[in-house]
Order: C-alpha cells, then sequence, then structure tokens
C-alpha cells in the first residue's frame, strides 16, 4: 500500500471559470436528458405499474396510494412486521407558525397475498414535513420541523398522544437536506443522516454538544441521552443501511452514491476542506447514475434468488429506477457495480426510500411526482404534486410465475417465546435476526442464561452460524454483561471473519479496556496469526478509537494491505493520527521506532491532521533528510510557520534560503508568510529582509514568470522599495498583459490611493487589453472612493460591453456606487441593460435602497426583457451547434484548459467540482442552458461572499475555509484570496454565482461548441456485470 498524499495538494486552488458553471449546475438531481418537469400526465397505480419493469422472476405488488397515503419520505418497519411511514403535504415549504402542520405519521399492516396493507392507521398528525422515523416500544421517534420527537402511545389505542423532544432544534434552512433515516445499530444507538446546507446545534442529557453542518452522520441513544458524531462530510446523505459485517452504507445525492462508512472519517463535500488526512473513499462513482440517489438496502436475507444475495439496492429518483448493485472487494475495500434492475418509463416514479422487510421482499416508497428537483424548479412551481405517493413490494414469483408468498419468521416479536427470539438471531433475514435481537435485549438480564446456553451449544457444532454467535454477543454487551466480554475476548481467534469485525466494533464501545491490546496488536503480526483485509481493517478502526503505546505497529501495517486498498489506507492514517493526538510522548518513541521514509512518509501524511509544535519539527526533519515535491516543501514550510516553536521556525527559514533558484524560495517564503498569518503572528525581521532580498532577485529579471513571483511577493508582503519597479513593469505596454495584471494588483496591495490613478488611466484607454482593463476596474470598484467611483462612471459612457459590466457591478456594489450608476443610467450615460443584468440587479438589491425595484422597472422600460435576450442567444447558439459540424478533440482541448482545473472526467482533472462523467447523457440542450445561464439556479453553498474591510476596500468571491487567523476566498479567477480576520468589518452572502457573468463571451463561439460537442460525447457505458 503506497503513502497517501493528500497532504500534498491538501486544499487545491477552487478555480471557476468555465469549470465552475458545472460545479453550480450539477449540484443536485442532475438530469442526464431527463426533464425537470415531467411531460407526461399523472398515472393511476394501476397504469403506473404498467410501465415499471423488473427482471424475469420477480413482480411488483401495490402496497398503499392515494387517497390511504400522501408523498411518503421515509419508512420503517416495527417489531410486529407493521410499515411506518412519514408522508409531507407540506413540503418544500415548511407549515408557517401560524397553524399546525398538514403532515402525518401512518402505519400500514395486515398485508393481503397482493401486498396490499388493509389497515392503515394515522398514528401523528399535525406534524411539519417529518422525514426520519423508527418505532420503538410505546410509538416512535420521528422527525419533524423543527426536532426530533419521541411520539408516544400511552393508552395503546394506536394513537399518538404524548410527544416530548428527544433533540433538536435542527436547521431547516433547506427542506430537501434535513435529517433522515433514522436506522437502529447492532449496538442499540439510532444511526442518521444530517443533510444537506443546514446548520444544526444539539446535545444529549449528558450535555454532550454536537454540531453539523450540511452532510454528516450521527448517532444517538434512544433516551435522548448522548449524541455523537459518526462521520463527517458528504453532501446530502438519504439513505442508510447495514450488512451481516457491521458495515454502515450511505446513499448520497452527489459526493458519491454509495459510501461505506468508517467512523471517524471525513468525506467530500461542497466548499469544504479535509480535516487533514484527506477524504476518505467511496464505493463508486456517478458515471451512469444521476446525482439525486435516495434509500439503500444491503439485501441480507434468503428470499431473492441466490445471484442478489449481498448486493445493495439504490433509488435514482432523477432517472426512475432502482438499481442493483454487486459488491466486491479489492483487500478490505468494496466497489459496487452497477447493474440494471427496476426501471420505469413513467418518469413520476420516484423512488425516496428503500427498505428490506422482514419477510424478505425489497420495499419501496414512491415519491409520485411530476417535479423532484429542489432547486433547478421553482418551489412554488404549480406542477408540484402534493397529494399522490404510493409503497410498492418487489416480491418472487416461482418457475411457474406464480409469488412465492414473502413470510416473516415472527409474526410479532414481543409475543414470541425467548426461544423463538434466539433461534431467529441466526435468521438469514438481518431485519428479521436485528428484531429478535432488540426484543432479547429488552428482556434483559432474565434472558441472559438462555442466550449463553444457546450460543456455547452451537460454537463447537456449527461454525456456519457464525452471525448467530456474534448477535449473542451483542445482547451481552448491550445488557452489560462482564460474561460476554470475556467469551468474545476467549473465543476471537477461532471466529470467521464476520465474527471478528464484530467482537471488534463491540470494543470500540470501550476505548479505555487494555485487556484488548494484545489481541489487536496481534493482528498485524503475520508469525502468530493470519486475519482477512477486512478484519484488519476493522481492527485499525477500533485503534482510532483507543489509542495506546502499542502503536508502533501501525508503521509497517500499511505495508501488508493491497496497494489499491484504499479504505486500508485510510484506517492506516486515521489510527496513526490518533496515537500522535492521544498517546503520551508519542513524538520522543517514533524516534525509535520509524524505519525508512515510507514510514516517515505515512506519518507526514497525517500531520495536518494532528498539528503541534513536535509535528512540526517531525516535518523539518524529514524535508532535510530527503527530497519531496514543490507542492510538499510550500505545504510542509507553511505548517511549520502555523504550527512550530520558534527555533523550528528559523531553521525552516534557513533551509528554505539555500534554495539555488529565487522562485524556489519566493514559494517557500509566501508559504512561510501565510502560516504566520494563520497563526496570527507578524511577519519576523528576517522574512522581510529575506523578501527584500528576492525583489531585486525576481523583477529585474527578464522572464515573465520569474516577474510574476516578485509581484505576488511583494503584494502579500507589502513592499514598498518594490513600488517603482512594479509601476515601470505595470506601465510598460509590450510586456505581457498578465506580468502587467500582477504588477498592477501588487502596486494597489501596497498602496491603492497613491496608484489608483495608474488603474484609471488603464481603465479609460481603448487601446489597452480588455483583460487588463476589466482587472483594473475591479481594483478601482474594491478601492470604493470618490476619485474611483468617478472614473468608473465616466468609463461607462465609452466602454465596451464587456468592461462595462464589470464596472456596472463593481458600482453596485456599495450604496454610493449604486446611486452613481443608477444617476449615470438616468442621465444617458450608461445603457439600462446593465440593469437587467443578473449580478448587477442582484446586488442593487441587496443594499436595500429606497424604491429600487421600482427604480429598475422605470430604467428599463421599453427594452427587451434579460429573459428574451437570452432565450435568443440559446437558440442562435443551437441553430449554430445544428448547423455544422464540431470537432470533439478540439473540444478536449478547451475543456482541459477550461474545465479540467475543476472538475474529473474519465479519472482525470481536478475534484475541486463535481465529476462529469455521464455529463453527455443531458443532451444539447440542457447543456447549452446551463453554460450561457450559470446564475439561473445557484446553489446556497456557492453563493457569492461579500466582505467589507475596516478600510472600506470591498472584496468579493466564493468563501471556501478559514485557517486559523485567515479567511480565505476565491476570486472568479479561481485565485486565492487571503484575509486576515482582524481587517473584516462585515461579511454577507449574494445570490450570484463567483463565476464571471459574461463567462460565455471569453470563449470564442466556435471553440465552445467545439467544447459542446466533447462534452456531448461524454456518455456512461452501458450497464454491465463484472
Amino acid at each position: 500500500m503506497q503513502p497517501h498524499t493528500g497532504f500534498c495538494g491538501a486544499f487545491p486552488m477552487a478555480r471557476f471559470v468555465v469549470a465552475f458553471a458545472f460545479g453550480l449546475l450539477f449540484i443536485h438531481c442532475s438530469a442526464f436528458g431527463q426533464q425537470n418537469v415531467a411531460p407526461t400526465p399523472h398515472l393511476s397505480p394501476e397504469k403506473e405499474k404498467a410501465k415499471i419493469k423488473l427482471p424475469p422472476g420477480f413482480e411488483l405488488q401495490l402496497v398503499a396510494a392515494e387517497p390511504d397515503i400522501r408523498k411518503p419520505m421515509n419508512m420503517s418497519f416495527d417489531d410486529k412486521g407493521r410499515l411506518w411511514i412519514t408522508e409531507s403535504e407540506e413540503y418544500p415549504y415548511p407549515a408557517p407558525t401560524d397553524r399546525k402542520g398538514k403532515d402525518a405519521v401512518k402505519i400500514l399492516e395486515d398485508f393481503g397475498p397482493d401486498g396490499k396493507a388493509r389497515k392503515i392507521t394515522t398514528f401523528a398528525d399535525g406534524l411539519n414535513i417529518p422525514i426520519g422515523i423508527l418505532p420503538v416500544k410505546d410509538g416512535a421517534i420521528v422527525y419533524s420541523i423543527p426536532n426530533i420527537w419521541k411520539l408516544t402511545d400511552a393508552d395503546g389505542d394506536g394513537k399518538c398522544d404524548k410527544r416530548e423532544v428527544l433533540f433538536g432544534p435542527f436547521g431547516t434552512r433547506d427542506t430537501h437536506g434535513m435529517t433522515n433515516s433514522f436506522t437502529m445499530g447492532f449496538d442499540g444507538w439510532i444511526y442518521a443522516c444530517h443533510g444537506y446546507l443546514n446548520d444544526t446545534e444539539i446535545k444529549g442529557k449528558d450535555g454532550h454538544v454536537v454540531k453539523m453542518n450540511s452532510g454528516n452522520t450521527y448517532r444517538f441513544k434512544p433516551d435522548g441521552s448522548r449524541v455523537e458524531i459518526y462521520t463527517r462530510g458528504q453532501v446530502n446523505p438519504f439513505g442508510m443501511t447495514w450488512d451481516p459485517y457491521g458495515n454502515l452504507y450511505t446513499a448520497d445525492c452527489h459526493s458519491r452514491p454509495i459510501t461505506q462508512l468508517i467512523r471517524g472519517a471525513m468525506y467530500e463535500s461542497f466548499a469544504k476542506p479535509h480535516d487533514g488526512l484527506g477524504f476518505a473513499p467511496h464505493m463508486n462513482d456517478f458515471k451512469d447514475h444521476s446525482t439525486a440517489l435516495c434509500g439503500i438496502v444491503y439485501y441480507a436475507a434468503d428470499y431473492f434468488p441466490k445471484e442478489y444475495h449481498d448486493h445493495l439496492f439504490l433509488g435514482d429518483v432523477v432517472m426512475n429506477r432502482v438499481n442493483a448493485y454487486q459488491v466486491e472487494y479489492t483487500g478490505s475495500s468494496p466497489r459496487a457495480i452497477r447493474e440494471d434492475f427496476l426501471t420505469s418509463e413513467d418518469p413520476w416514479f420516484r423512488p425516496v426510500d428503500l427498505k428490506l422487510g422482514p419477510d424478505g421482499a425489497l420495499y419501496i416508497a414512491d415519491f409520485y411526482n411530476r417535479i423532484i428537483g429542489h432547486y433547478e424548479v421553482p418551489l412554488n412551481h404549480p406542477g408540484r404534486d402534493r397529494t399522490s405517493g404510493r409503497i410498492w413490494r418487489v416480491v418472487r414469483k416461482d418457475k411457474d410465475g406464480k409469488v412465492i408468498p414473502p413470510v416473516a419468521p415472527i409474526a410479532a416479536y414481543s409475543k414470541a417465546t425467548d426461544a423463538e427470539l434466539i433461534k431467529a438471531l441466526g435468521h438469514p433475514n438481518l431485519t428479521a435476526a436485528m428484531y429478535a435481537l432488540h426484543e432479547l435485549v429488552g428482556r434483559g438480564k432474565k434472558v441472559e442464561e438462555s442466550v449463553a446456553r444457546a450460543f456455547l451449544a452451537q460454537w463447537g457444532h456449527d461454525m456456519g452460524l457464525q452471525f448467530y454467535h456474534a448477535l449473542c454477543l451483542w445482547f451481552g454487551e448491550r445488557i452489560g454483561s462482564e460474561q460476554a466480554n470475556l467469551t468474545s475476548q476467549m473465543l476471537f481467534q477461532k471466529g470467521s471473519p464476520q465474527f471478528q469485525t464484530h467482537v471488534l466494533r463491540m470494543l470500540e464501545e470501550h476505548p479505555k479496556e487494555t485487556r484488548w491490546d494484545e489481541v489487536l496488536s496481534s493482528e498485524f503480526d503475520d508469525t502468530r496469526h493470519k486475519f482477512s483485509p477486512i478484519v484488519r481493517r476493522v481492527a485499525l478502526e477500533t485503534l482510532a478509537r483507543r489509542p495506546s503505546d502499542r502503536f508502533m505497529f501501525l508503521l509497517p501495517a500499511a505495508r501488508r494491505f493491497p496497494e489499491n486498498d484504499q479504505h486500508a489506507a485510510y484506517a492506516v492514517r486515521l489510527a496513526i493520527r490518533s496515537h500522535l493526538q492521544r498517546t503520551p510522548n508519542v513524538w520522543s518513541v517514533l524516534k525509535t521506532v520509524v524505519k525508512d521514509d515510507y514510514e516517515r512518509k505515512l506519518i507526514a501524511d497525517v500531520i495536518p491532521g494532528a498539528p503541534s509544535p513536535e509535528a512540526a519539527r517531525f516535518l523539518l526533519d524529514f524535508l532535510s533528510r530527503s527530497a519531496h515535491s514543490p507542492e510538499c516543501q510550500a505545504q510542509w514550510i507553511q505548517f511549520i510557520a502555523r504550527h512550530g516553536a520558534s527555533e523550528t521556525r528559523t531553521a525552516a527559514m534557513q533551509f528554505s534560503r539555500k534554495k539555488k533558484l529565487a522562485q524556489e524560495q519566493v514559494a517557500l517564503l509566501l508559504a512561510f508568510h501565510r502560516g504566520l498569518q494563520e497563526a496570527g503572528k507578524p511577519s519576523t525581521n528576517e522574512l522581510l529582509t529575506w523578501a527584500e532580498e528576492l525583489k531585486a532577485a525576481t523583477l529585474d529579471r527578464d522572464d515573465d514568470a520569474v516577474i510574476r513571483s516578485g509581484a505576488e511577493l511583494a503584494s502579500a508582503l507589502r513592499l514598498t522599495s518594490a513600488t517603482e519597479r512594479l509601476f515601470t513593469i505595470s506601465a510598460e505596454r509590450k510586456r505581457d498583459a498578465g506580468v502587467r495584471g500582477a504588477s498592477l494588483t501588487a502596486l494597489m496591495a501596497i498602496d491603492a490611493s497613491k496608484h489608483s490613478r495608474l488603474c484609471a488611466n488603464i481603465v479609460l484607454d481603448a487601446t489597452e487589453p480588455s483583460g487588463l482593463r476589466q482587472q483594473a476596474a475591479r481594483l478601482l470598484a474594491g478601492l470604493n472612493n470618490i476619485e474611483a467611483r468617478s472614473t468608473l462612471v465616466t468609463a461607462l459612457a465609452t466602454v465596451p460591453g464587456t468592461l462595462a459590466s464589470v464596472i456596472a457591478e463593481g458600482l453596485a456594489g456599495s450604496r454610493e456606487g449604486a446611486e452613481e450608476l443608477l444617476a449615470a443610467i438616468a442621465a444617458g450615460k450608461a445603457s439600462p441593460r446593465l440593469l437587467q443584468e443578473q449580478p448587477v440587479k442582484v446586488r442593487l438589491q441587496q443594499l436595500r435602497l429606497p424604491n429600487i425595484n421600482e427604480r429598475i422597472a422605470k430604467l428599463t422600460a421599453g427594452i427587451p426583457p434579460a429573459d428574451q435576450r437570452m432565450n435568443d442567444l440559446f437558440k442562435k447558439r443551437l441553430h449554430s451547434y445544428q448547423s455544422a459540424k464540431f470537432d470533439s478533440a478540439v473540444g478536449a482541448k478547451v475543456y482541459e484548459k477550461h474545465c479540467a482545473i475543476c472538475h474529473q472526467l474519465g479519472g482525470k482533472g481536478a475534484k475541486v467540482g463535481p465529476q462529469l462523467d455521464g455529463i453527455g447523457k443531458r443532451g444539447a440542450e440542457r447543456l447549452l442552458e446551463d453554460l450561457l445561464d450559470p446564475n439561473r439556479n445557484i446553489d446556497p453553498a456557492f453563493r457569492t461572499t461579500r466582505i467589507t474591510l475596516k478600510d472600506g476596500r470591498d472584496v468579493s468571491g466564493l468563501f471556501l475555509r478559514e485557517e486559523g487567523e485567515v479567511a480565505i476566498l476565491a476570486d472568479n479567477q479561481g485565485k486565492e484570496m487571503r484575509i486576515q480576520r482582524t481587517q473584516i468589518d462585515e461579511k454577507s452572502v449574494i445570490p450570484l454565482s463567483p463565476m464571471p457573468a459574461n463567462l460565455v463571451d471569453q470563449i470564442a463561439e466556435t471553440d465552445f461548441l467545439h467544447l459542446l460537442e466533447f462534452l456531448l460525447d461524454q456518455k456512461a457505458d452501458a450497464p454491465r456485470k463484472e
């Protein structure tokens, strides 16, 4: 297994240009050729069923439909085999505060031979977009805005008559990303997903606080006593399921379709950095998927044919299907391979949740709706259906075409005998076996002896019942049996991999238990025992929860996994980080146990997640010992400057100054400067002296790349001594415009008021390059003083449209500039069309000027609306594309230049934005619409952040992250802007894309159409079995 390279390049620069259009428009339910609003009429359940296809040997049965149920969201079975569902008429708008919600929890039961629920009861009404649900003994645990509630049936009449808040309030900013998929674990905790964009802070009765933003998974005790984070990241997880090994899976709308979760891991999400370890791996990508994936089931049962055993099933609400997935392993890393299963020709079919029934059938919640997109279609669109919904189940047929009735092993677990429950622990249906476990736990100590006898009786006679044995131990774990702990330790090495993984997961719940240290270390000693890769990986996950001084075997352990076992590689880093953070004297011990650069690199990769002065010293020693890439060197020097002790920083500076090339030194000096900024420390005299030396070595050269590095240096450290040379470079018309722009930016950073006249001259000079004039205009607009605004208003009368748009957008960023812009338009000195441009109009509205909408309407009266002009452009480009042939190979080069800096396609390119595999399925019209009008549907996570500095200047861009005392934004060219938090006066979010509004003008029309041809060629392969 190769060391992870995530530290070097851990925070890739966010670039937006053309690529960002896709990042904004592929966020939610990627249509892949499907229409956002289904063009077909509403069908009855019978007619819808006729449109749904299943493989031979299966049949679809209708369990329930409107008017008995409405829009199902989540569902879950109880110990009586009844199906509980949450339904919502309110979605997507929460019920107003002056009335009760219209939503409900319903119970479906008494399923006939045809699958029909012959009894449907409303358990609780008056709810507000309820999603997550889990039945418990005397009621259910349900999420309904804004809390997780315990809904209790106190008198046994099947109706809720008591409501108690367990946790809350939860964030509700985005109603399609709220908490969902409540799933009981082997350990008795309830696991759940936290959805996109929302911010939540909750705590258990023990006072432990959990904070979540956007995608996360977490777990909580059913009595509300405690809540804990399980994993961080993902975009909008919606669906959870367990497998017989105790692995937990999620479905997610965007970060990846299916993820086997690693406890404590951080997963990819929008505009978020990882936690220093790199992002944890997933099981598949979006090839041949939409990005709207809901509900997931691991089929652990014996009712379906054997070829579907141990498959995953996943709903795709945009492509109107339920996929099956074969799971293959490389070492301990699972891979999900898609297969067709259920497909529908009715675009209203929306499988939002799936469940494995205790009878072995697959149950599907169908949100049946003309519209599924949350952002792609206005929330108030009249086409949104609010009353239709169906529950289906997939059953098996025999060779004669007759349905084989699905039968649960126990009809009502609460009425079963102890012996029946103990026997059911070994049932092949995971849902059924888990309910037997939960019921036995409820009976507690009085059945302990019976479970123990059954365990021992089976252990020596049938080693095939390892899952049965594991659940017996989980019973003992949950009731606090010391005997179960001792038994698991004694039998661990004799058990199967499945048994061993469960024992290790039990051990995770006891991080202070020391009796297992010898057993855990033996996992990685091949001279003593042979363990499977999955057991070793779970052992690493367990070690991450229980660090000790026995960590030295973690380093050679990495070599014992296959090179491409990504899950194991991540688990190694997770365990090492835990030990670095929590083991006393760890750095002293490492000096004696680290053998070579392979092991040093493992530690170096983990250090960003465990910062300390000792970690900084380790990195410096590693830098001095071995050769490393320039990128690694810069990032490690930045880390050392931020976290290192004084003597370590001094040594790091000496190391950096020994580099032969001035550009190399500049890169390391800037990294050092960034680290000091993040630590809130001022630049040292030694650093400034070094910068002065490099100034001459770069700005006086005749190499554009070297001069750019010198300009960046002068800008970052405000080197006033560089002013004269920078002014000369900025004014040299024959010099590269990019170099002039870098010098101009540096001058404005050093002394904006002194050099604003140079910017003004460039803006007003029609012979200057267009890009340089736009850059100068943005610099003046950010300055926001009387002289700067006067120059910009004067320029509006004569500059071309592209530059006028930049100027208008800049003026609209302040109240004074906005008034001057409106006055210029009223006086006929600027085009009123500028007010129709979304970036300008939104900025004006954000300022809340008096009667601004009426003023805009008056000034734009009589000119064609912006939508009409955009439609005309759309028709023109579509006609041009359809009237000629374009070259995909040329388009590939355009893509590489403008898009690959943010997106991966076919495994190549950056991972900043969403992957684009399968994008061609959107079709020419949809792709053109996305590219030409990127501001149409701006996801809240990618809106522009506007920062007003204490000196009056304005800065805007996409907020990326905070590093210590520094806020980091990306401008519309993808360049990082670093702002000291102490300089910030006010911060706000504007509903605009950071991408340039005139993006389409920056690519020649022919190149644009070549790019379109290339993108349309990117169609996923047909589904296949491997």
